[in-house]
C-alpha cells in the first residue's frame, strides 16, 4: 500500500532570499487580509527552515519555534531601537552559541556549536545580524516605499539608496505613487 507523503508547502512570504537574519524578520509581512505570521505554527516554522536551507541542520518543533521568535523579537528590537534593553536581549540569543575554530585538512575551518540544538537557526540568525552590522549598519533598512510595508532588507544597490523591500512589490507601487503624484500636479492627468 503506497504511503502519501507529506505535502511540502510553498513559502508564502513575498520577500524571501535576504540574509539570514533579516529572512527571519520578513516572516512577518502584511498580505491582503492583514499582517500575516509564518511562524505561527510548525508548519511554517517547517517552510522557513526549509526556505533558509537549514531544514537538515534542525528540527521543525516547538522549541526551535519559541528560539526562533524570541530571536525574532530581539533582531526586531536592536534593528528598530537599538536601546541597550534591545541589545541585552540580543546577547541573550547569542550566549547559546559560539564558533568554534579548528584546522582541517583543507585549512581552516569555522563551526557553530550551540548549547541546545534547538537554538541553531537562531543563534545563527542573530551572528548574521552581527556579520551584517560588522560590514555597513546602514544597509540594514526597512522598506519605506509605504507605511504598511514590515518588511526589511539588506541594500546591495553601489550607492546604497535603495528604499523599497522589492520592485515587484513595493518598488512599483512607490513609483506609480510618484508618476500619480507628477501628473496630476503638472495637469497631465485625463480630462474630465
Amino acid at each position: 500500500m503506497p504511503t502519501s507523503s507529506p505535502q511540502v508547502c510553498a513559502d508564502p512570504r513575498p520577500l524571501t532570499g535576504e540574509p539570514l537574519c533579516l529572512d527571519l524578520l520578513n516572516t512577518r509581512w502584511v498580505g491582503g487580509a492583514g499582517e500575516k505570521d509564518l511562524l505561527d505554527s510548525v508548519d511554517g516554522l517547517a517552510v522557513w527552515l526549509r526556505s533558509a536551507g537549514l531544514a537538515d541542520r534542525a528540527t521543525a518543533d516547538e522549541v526551535t519555534l519559541a528560539a526562533l521568535r524570541e530571536t525574532r523579537d530581539a533582531l526586531l528590537a536592536v534593528v528598530d531601537d537599538g536601546s541597550g534593553t534591545a541589545r541585552d536581549a540580543l546577547n541573550r540569543v547569542l550566549s547559546h552559541g559560539v564558533l568554534r575554530q579548528s584546522l582541517g585538512p583543507e585549512g581552516p575551518l569555522t563551526c557553530p556549536e550551540v548549547d541546545d540544538a534547538a537554538w541553531l537557526p537562531a543563534w545563527l540568525a542573530a551572528s548574521d545580524y552581527l556579520r551584517l552590522v560588522a560590514a555597513d549598519p546602514r544597509r540594514i533598512k526597512r522598506c519605506a516605499a509605504h507605511p504598511q510595508c514590515i518588511l526589511h532588507f539588506h541594500d546591495t544597490s553601489k550607492n546604497n539608496t535603495r528604499r523599497w523591500c522589492s520592485m515587484a512589490a513595493c518598488g512599483n507601487r512607490a513609483k506609480a505613487a510618484r508618476h500619480y503624484a507628477r501628473s496630476k500636479s503638472s495637469g497631465g492627468g485625463s480630462p474630465a
